[in-house]
């Protein structure tokens, strides 16, 4: 045994089973639910349209959806490329790969982003409920959602600029052969990308989308009982009037809907704050012994993140009675 075969990482994984896996989840799970949600987006966005974007919540469901229809897309193109990495056919096929799992990446977090920008709005909805109005509107929704987006893009911008074509001539065939190629310092910037929304941002979005998701429920809960209670002194009294501190029926539905939206994100999420975790922790999760196993986390977080999209038009139809009469009279003309 030579100096480089002693200094060289035995993978924990074989290569065997992880071919196998990267068949099971790429090329099997990841294309049925992209599908899935690719076709679950576009009758929500269309249902949306159909409502009008005129109210806040409407116009923030139709951005969230939107977004998981671009995630879906994403990752379809990652499975399209997926099959070129189980040969080593040179660099343009893994950087044709990478294009998509960046892009793919970006989509995820606007998405998350959009969840998070949701959550507190809904929590801030239950919990001072007399100033919310005050606190947003339309034109302050689509102000915090720009920004958003343009903070992810403009933070992956650099991740793009360090894809490049080169050409190199093909004795065999005797014709040029365009490839993708990445610069050095291109390491330096994923490095960042990785610190900054893998771990960071990851971690605080979902520590606040907790908290939101706490306040609604308890913020809820309290609304439920002064509604009853409410409803008993009225009944003695026999007086109909209602107090502006407490939900209408209409927003705990929404609160409800956003806090089962926030619920199913937190649950589908921690495939991916586990390989953001473990990548910070430890470089072999990347190249080591364990970046095998590394790969396969990934590709999980990969399709349970697009699983959080596919829940969202059963989550809209059931806790929105506008978006389900929308939704059967525009693609069942049925009327209730």
């Amino acid at each position: 045994m030579n100096a480089t075969e002693e200094t060289m990482p035995v993978p924990v994984l074989s290569i065997e089973t992880y071919y196998r896996l990267v068949v099971g989840f790429v090329l099997v799970c990841l294309p049925i639910v992209s599908v899935v949600s690719v076709l679950n987006n576009a009758l929500s966005q269309l249902t949306f349209i159909s409502q009008g974007l005129k109210e806040h919540v409407t116009f923030t469901l139709f951005c969230l959806s939107l977004a998981d229809f671009l995630v879906a897309l994403a990752s379809l193109g990652f499975v399209f490329s997926a099959p070129l990495l189980l040969v080593p056919l040179g660099t343009g096929s893994l950087m044709t790969n990478l294009a998509f799992t960046w892009m793919r990446v970006m989509f995820s977090d606007i998405v998350v982003g959009i969840i998070v920008f949701i959550s507190v709005e809904r929590s801030c909805c239950v919990a001072f409920p007399f100033r919310f109005k005050l606190m947003f509107s339309i034109k302050k929704s689509i102000i915090f959602l720009a920004a958003i987006v343009f903070f992810v893009i403009g933070n992956y911008i650099p991740v793009y600029t360090t894809f490049c074509l080169d050409t190199v001539l093909d004795s065999s065939t005797n014709t040029t052969v365009f490839y993708g190629c990445s610069p050095p310092y291109s390491a330096i910037i994923f490095k960042h990308i990785g610190i900054t929304f893998g771990t960071i941002l990851s971690l605080a979005c979902e520590v606040s989308t907790s908290i939101s998701a706490v306040v609604m429920h308890v913020c809820l809960r309290r609304s439920s009982q002064l509604r009853f209670l409410m409803k008993t002194a009225q009944d003695i009294q026999g007086s109909s009037n209602k107090s502006s501190t407490t939900l209408s029926r209409k927003e705990e539905r929404a609160v409800k809907m956003v806090l089962v939206v926030a619920t199913v994100y937190l649950l589908t999420s921690v495939p991916k704050v586990v390989f953001n975790l473990s990548l910070a922790v430890s470089e072999e999760m990347t190249y080591g012994k364990y970046s095998l196993i590394g790969n396969i986390i990934g590709f999980t977080s990969y399709i349970t993140g697009t699983i959080n999209g596919t829940f969202h038009l059963f989550v809209f139809y059931r806790y929105s009675s506008l978006f389900r009469k929308t939704f059967r009279r525009k693609f069942f003309h049925l009327s209730e």
